[in-house]
């Protein structure tokens, strides 16, 4: 919630004084409709006096009580009779204008009334804030009045620590994956060597499935500044990032071990591969040898928008938004293997050793306009919050893959290439394309009013990212050496989760 203009009483009704203070008897206009009907209560026995209160179409007025022994507001349900404290002065209406007399009927303990936060989808202002009484440790006492007609009222960025207001959430998330090739495998002791980690009978070790797919976390920064001191417009500035989420394989085999490790590829449309650690035995492939994987997946994004009030009723409220969007989503892998000859027809081969080196990196940004919807709903301690938009642009994207080799052999010097296993001069490079792409989001929260100014939020959100290069699309699905496709495949990136947080309004 935060404070609206004063709302107008413009007719009292009942008992002998009604005459006396009424004033207007209708709304002054056709944006103005009667939203509520509040008791005051006469001390002397006389009826109850009945004022009609009058605001601008979709505000409902909230009226709240002081808690004596805090002397601090506390909410009060809408459409709920005003707390009386007789024969104690004049009745203000929220503008500070007297509009009776408290004398024949008594007077409301707390007459500051203020309207329903319709400004703003979630981060508005709240009832417990900036108000008549001052906004405590943000710099507004001292006369300071952060309530209606308090404050600045330019529509325009304003220092005024009344019209700002930011939460703080933490992100639970979940990627949806990325399909890699299987890329390390082994076969039972005893293989032969010309048949070890061929694929589909050797085991896969690392690749073959999906990656990237655990629990990570992540947080969310919102900052936004009332732009009118009406809160029907605001600006609005998100930031938010997920930790990375990777994975990792390595292993080895000695000399004198059973175990056997590949690289499976593919020569002619046939299965291979590219022995890594092979036991010694009668056919020569004896190798010892060691294969480490390791991969990674950032994403971070953040937006700016500006908010304006569209339409509201019955405790809801719609903002139409629009601004600029960003997102970054980065994927890398990088594979190293070791191979040392331990046996071969060749005794001056024995001892070579191979060292590969193959990298994957693919990088997507979009830049683009957005323009969604907001909402929310209120309810006494309660709100439900929710926003649907789509972000519209450029993605540019790279991927670049890399390879080294390094023979060294008993004789130096050691021979080196910028090819590995699965990089070759047939596909090694930078590519890199732009196209138009969609970054669609949709978020809902729950918050609970636990903490004075601030809100507790718990709430669901998926986003995602439209035409986008990952690993899956730059690498071979079968690990083609002979002759890998350089061209690039594109999908769409999604990710989703759960949040916590907690929000400062006023």
């Amino acid at each position: 919630m935060v404070p609206r203009g004063p709302a107008r009483v413009l007719a009292l009704s009942g008992g002998n004084s009604a005459s006396q203070i009424s004033s207007e008897e209708q709304p002054s206009g056709q944006n103005e409709v009667a939203i509520d009907r509040v008791s005051f209560e006469n001390p002397s026995g006389q009826p109850t006096q009945r004022a009609t209160l009058y605001a601008p179409q979709s505000r409902r007025v909230i009226g709240r009580q002081l808690n004596p022994s805090h002397n601090r507001p506390q909410p009060m349900r809408s459409h709920e009779t005003l707390i009386q404290n007789p024969g104690q002065g004049p009745i203000w209406n929220d503008g500070g204008s007297v509009v009776g007399s408290g004398t024949e009927f008594g007077s409301v303990i707390d007459s500051h009334l203020e309207y329903e936060d319709y400004g703003d989808d979630s981060y508005g202002f709240d009832s417990y804030g900036c108000d008549s009484y001052g906004c405590d440790s943000y710099g507004c006492d001292g006369g300071h009045s952060c309530g209606p007609g308090g404050g600045s009222h330019n529509a325009s960025l304003s220092m005024d620590p009344c019209r700002w207001f930011a939460s703080v959430e933490l992100l639970l998330l979940f990627r949806d994956g990325d399909l890699i090739p299987a890329l390390v495998t082994t076969s039972p002791a005893g293989t032969a060597g010309a048949v070890a980690g061929r694929l589909p009978a050797a085991t896969t070790l690392a690749g073959g499935q999906n990656e990237f797919q655990d629990l990570t976390a992540g947080g969310r920064l919102t900052i936004g500044t009332w732009l009118d001191s009406h809160r029907n417009r605001s600006l609005v500035l998100r930031g938010w990032a997920a930790t990375e989420s990777d994975f990792s394989f390595s292993d080895r085999e000695g000399v004198n071990g059973n175990r056997i490790l590949a690289v499976p590829t593919t020569v002619g449309g046939t299965s291979n591969a590219s022995l890594v650690a092979f036991p010694n035995t009668a056919e020569n492939f004896g190798r010892f040898g060691s294969v480490g994987l390791s991969g990674s997946s950032n994403v971070f994004g953040g937006d700016i928008s500006v908010r304006q009030f569209w339409t509201g009723g019955l405790g809801t409220v719609y903002d139409v938004l629009y601004g600029y969007q960003f997102m970054r989503m980065q994927e890398d892998l990088h594979m190293q293997t070791s191979s040392t000859r331990t046996q071969d027809p060749f005794p001056d081969a024995i001892g070579t050793t191979l060292s590969t080196s193959d990298s994957f990196d693919a990088r997507n940004e979009f830049h683009g306009g957005q323009f969604g919807l907001a909402g929310r709903y209120r309810e006494g301690n309660w709100s439900f919050d929710w926003l649907g938009k789509v972000g519209f642009g450029q993605v540019s994207r790279r991927a670049e893959r890399r390879g080294s080799s390094v023979i060294s052999t008993n004789t130096p010097p050691a021979n080196i290439d910028n090819t590995g296993l699965l990089v070759t001069e047939d596909n090694r490079g930078v590519f890199s394309s732009s196209t138009f792409g969609w970054v669609p989001e949709f978020d809902v929260s729950i918050g609970w009013h636990k903490y004075p100014r601030f809100d507790v939020t718990f709430g669901y959100n998926i986003i995602a990212m439209t035409d986008a290069v990952r690993l899956s699309g730059m690498m071979d699905p079968v690990n083609t050496i002979d002759a890998p496709n350089a061209g690039l495949r594109y999908d769409t990136f999604v990710m989703q989760g759960i949040h916590f947080g907690i929000r400062h309004v006023y």
